[in-house]
């Protein structure tokens, strides 16, 4: 019986709430909406994005390594008049011969292909690092989305409560304006005091002024959301009335497991510890020679080949192994291999650290959305005595058993009930969302 009054008290809430929506020009968004749409609007995940797709280019081009190489150049040179021929006369003849002439119009193009053989296994240790370290921006940008989808829920759910305490605070000063005008009515009869109608005035006061702090919380928390999700700042933006919430059904080991291997962020740093192990191999291949098959073919005129022939076209190729050893090189390579290992035990121990963190943040937020879950059937229990309690003060102070004072307290508690009932359903909601984001995941049952 308990359970179906807080229902129907939580429905009536609902209908409280969004009364206001009716007959005004709102944009009415679920949290799954605005997750979408801050999705598609945030500046920081195109800069993840971009990121990425930089991190696969260098993936694909170190992969390019592997394939020949292949290029191809041509040119053309005119020569001076000038140069002398390379001559001969026969003793006692008249007749010159030319033995190797000179071509003014010099034409050349060649194709030339290198293919990598060997070099120590460099070039696959390069490869390797290079797709881990795509690998681990791509899961970077997950794990970003993550985090721009919990602050838009978290900004989503601050806005309902801002919008249900402001709500909460203009039936108060109803209330309030109703007991007033009781008050000078019983004034005027003599049965009251003027004491309680400065009493009555004083709370009003109060009231509108709570009524300004909340207006003003409603408007800052909008101005965030429409931040996010990349609507105007003047935009009436509405959320939707949550379901009721469910109950806690999963276990504390159960999320710390799944955080520990599946949140994107601690993907992304073992990559990264796959990565640097991968460039230090790479870096102790290099003191393995290189050898590659080279071959080059020429068409020219002249062909520095074909000496006597000059002002023909000729072709000729030639083929080879090619092997370049980097004996000493000063200590760099030593220099350089230390410093990819400094870096590696430095990502080793965040990696370490970033686990022990998320165990932390898990069991943290856990039972952060235990004590929200409990806390919602307290308020709504709350809220239900301080209405109940409330209307009996007004009662009592129309039969004259009831003081002025215990109506306006009665009023107060039941304002704050509310208050305290809108905060416990966001809170609730928040923690939902706290815990999906140490899962690093965007889309769950909120």
């Amino acid at each position: 019986m308990r359970h179906l009054s807080i229902l129907l008290f939580c429905a009536g809430m609902n209908c409280l709430f969004f009364l206001h929506v009716q007959g005004q020009n709102a944009t009415e968004l679920t949290v799954e909406e605005s997750v979408k749409m801050g999705l598609e609007h945030n500046y920081q995940l195109r800069v993840a994005e971009a990121e990425a797709e930089e991190a696969e280019a260098a993936y694909r081009q170190t992969q390019s390594g592997r394939l020949p190489s292949v290029t191809g150049q041509a040119s053309y040179m005119r020569l001076s008049d000038n140069i002398p021929e390379v001559s001969f006369r026969p003793p006692g003849s008249d007749t010159t011969f030319t033995i190797l002439p000179i071509e003014l119009n010099q034409f050349h193009s060649e194709v030339s292909v290198e293919q990598l053989l060997f070099a120590g296994g460099r070039l696959n240790k390069q490869i390797d690092a290079a797709e881990n370290q795509a690998e681990s921006a791509r899961l970077m940008q997950d794990q970003e989305k993550a985090n721009v989808a919990f602050e838009i829920r978290e900004a989503y759910w601050n806005l309902y409560h801002a919008i249900a305490t402001n709500e909460a605070t203009k039936t108060a000063l109803a209330q309030v304006d109703e007991h007033l005008k009781n008050v000078r009515n019983r004034l005027d009869a003599g049965t009251a005091l003027r004491t309680d109608l400065l009493s009555a005035q004083t709370r009003r006061s109060e009231v509108l002024l709570d009524q300004v702090d909340s207006q003003n919380q409603v408007r800052v928390a909008r101005l965030e959301l429409n931040r996010l999700i990349g609507l105007s700042p003047l935009e009436e933006t509405q959320p939707v009335p949550p379901e009721q919430s469910a109950a806690v059904a999963y276990g504390i080991d159960e999320l710390t497991e799944q955080a520990l291997e599946l949140r994107p962020e601690l993907g992304a740093l073992s990559r990264q510890v796959n990565a640097q192990e991968a460039e230090i191999d790479a870096k102790q291949g290099e003191w393995f020679p290189e050898i590659s098959l080279v071959g080059r073919y020429v068409y020219a005129r002249p062909n520095q080949y074909f000496f006597a022939q000059q002002d023909e076209f000729r072709g000729t190729w030639e083929a080879g192994v090619r092997l370049q050893w980097n004996i000493w090189s000063g200590g760099q390579r030593s220099a350089e291999t230390s410093r990819i290992r400094a870096r590696l035990n430095s990502s080793e121990a965040q990696l370490a650290r970033m686990k022990e963190q998320v165990t932390v943040e898990v069991t943290r937020r856990y039972l952060e959305l235990e004590r929200a879950a409990e806390a919602i059937d307290v308020a709504a229990q709350s809220v239900e005595s301080a209405e109940e309690t409330f209307k009996s003060a007004q009662v009592q102070f129309g039969e004259g058993t009831a003081l002025s004072e215990q109506v306006l307290d009665a009023e107060q508690a039941f304002r704050n009930a509310q208050a305290s009932y809108a905060r416990a359903v966001a809170d609730f909601k928040i923690a939902q969302a706290s815990i999906l984001n140490s899962l690093g995941q965007v889309w769950g049952e909120q």
